[in-house]
């Protein structure tokens, strides 16, 4: 794996993240106010540069000492860190057993095991099969239904949308992973929370959690349970005729957090304006970059996580907004 030559940083922008300064409370929801959110894990890599960069090939004295004092600097600071990060379902088993009427929901340390790149895991025991990472089990739940036909349809239906949050701490000493051709990192897993996006419910969390956040998106092409009508409802969603200001602050959330990665990969202040278009559906029709880094690889970092972006739908075609993002 090559580390990227990274400088310590601070990201400000409309939305302002703060480090972890208080005291972490018992509760998970305390602890995600207190932690620092990254989009992904991939994006997660970032965060080993100063573990790993060798300052020895600096030849020239003061530019050695530098790059050693801008890494211990990097290295205490991301230590000193509680990250929040949403996982991909590749950190999900989903196995419903038609004959106990149950479905069995395990959640694995894999906040990053996608085939490209290196591998992000919690610690524990892990294995490889096929070029398949399987990280070690963190926690989970099984849910016993009346009917084998109620499982199925949870498994079908609602169990595929689950969403998972981890919080985790990067070790001060470089912890590896390696088996067979896929490497990577391992992290402290701190705390998870495996809930329903559409309803909000909490499937497994440790420590214990409230309602996950809900996301009125999630909960489409969720057809009545035909056994039992009153299984499965599925809240009727009124969408608005128009986004508010707040469904587009926390639409971008995601998108600021990947855009600080960017001025962490490059390093390079200044201020970008996005000029777009939000289809009714909630896609981006249309995005134009101006500002200072159209053209830089800044500025393709930047249009990137804001091609990710997914809004709220509406009743309005096209809703057309500009939204300035300032790194330094």
């Amino acid at each position: 794996m090559r580390a990227k030559a990274l400088a310590s940083a601070l990201f400000l922008a409309p939305l302002v993240f703060s480090g972890a300064s208080a005291a972490l409370a018992d509760g998970f929801d305390d602890k995600v106010k207190a932690a620092r959110p990254i989009l992904d894990a991939k994006s997660m890599s970032a965060l080993f540069w100063s573990q790993q960069a060798d300052c020895s090939a600096n030849k020239n004295d003061l530019l050695r000492r530098q790059c050693e004092g801008v890494r211990n600097e990097r290295k205490r600071r991301v230590a000193s860190e509680t990250y929040v990060v949403d996982v991909g379902a590749e950190a999900l088993d989903i196995v419903a057993d038609a004959k106990k009427m149950s479905v069995q929901v395990n959640l694995r340390s894999c906040l990053w095991c996608g085939s490209d790149g290196p591998v992000v895991i919690g610690k524990g025991a892990h294995k490889v099969d096929a070029g398949k990472v399987q990280a070690a089990v963190l926690g989970g739940a099984s849910k016993t239904f009346k009917k084998s036909g109620m499982a199925q349809h949870w498994a079908t239906y609602v169990a595929t949308r689950l969403k998972a949050q981890m919080l985790v701490k990067v070790p001060v000493a470089l912890d590896t992973f390696k088996a067979g051709a896929r490497e990577g990192y391992k992290v402290d897993v701190v705390g998870y929370r495996l809930y329903d996006p559409c309803q909000g419910d909490v499937v497994a969390a440790s420590p214990k959690s409230a309602k996950g956040p809900v996301v009125a998106s999630a909960c489409k092409d969720e057809p009545k349970y035909a056994g039992d009508p009153k299984v499965a409802k599925v809240p009727k969603i009124v969408h608005p005729d128009r986004l508010s200001p707040a469904q587009i602050k926390a639409a971008m959330k995601h998108a600021l957090a990947q855009t600080r990665a960017c001025y962490e990969a490059y390093g390079i202040e200044g201020m970008a304006t996005f000029k777009m278009i939000i289809a009714g559906n909630g896609k981006l029709a249309k995005s134009e970059q101006l500002g200072d880094f159209k053209g830089t690889p800044t500025g393709i970092c930047l249009d990137k996580a804001i091609e990710a972006v997914s809004f709220p739908k509406s009743k309005k075609k096209a809703t057309p907004i500009t939204y300035p993002i300032v790194l330094r």
